[in-house]
């Protein structure tokens, strides 16, 4: 492989990171969308005075958790994947011979390099996403205990 290829490849990897840790960035975003989204509908369902079923009252607490369950671990997936990319980024912006070529190419070849460990965006969306499931718990556990007690069952 010749200097010339050598440094397109840096290029077109490097390239292939920046998209990937932007595109990981917005999905980030559009499942915490959805998910404030989802439970504030399902919270609205359940804590209605319309409802009075205590059966689709558990039923909507229960799949509301298991939804989020799921939701936090796309969540942790996509961190993985994001540090990955940054990862890959900065060991690409670390050789002097990639870089050369990446400072020709490109006006700020050093988009990644600021990325790392957890920072407040992590913190606050692990935050929402536990008080999520915390919340879910408890009115799983409420709806159960009342379902499951109620005299129409005995």
């Amino acid at each position: 492989m010749t200097n010339q290829n050598r440094f397109l490849s840096f290029s077109d990897e490097y390239r292939e990171c920046v998209a990937n840790w932007r595109f990981i960035i917005g999905t980030r975003f559009t499942i915490l969308g959805f998910y404030l989204t989802f439970n504030a509908a399902f919270l609205f369902q359940v804590l209605s005075p319309e409802i009075e079923n205590l059966y689709a009252k558990l039923i909507i607490s229960l799949v509301a958790l298991g939804t989020s369950m799921f939701i936090l671990c796309l969540q942790i997936r996509n961190r993985e994947l994001y540090f990955q990319c940054v990862e890959r980024a900065k060991q690409i912006e670390s050789n002097k011979e990639s870089m050369q070529t990446l400072m020709v190419l490109m006006d700020d070849p050093k988009i990644i390099h600021k990325s790392s460990g957890y920072g407040l965006h992590t913190v606050g969306l692990y935050g929402l996403h536990w008080l999520g499931i915390i919340i879910w718990l408890i009115l799983a556990f409420i709806y159960s205990f009342q379902f499951f007690s109620c005299p129409c069952l005995k």
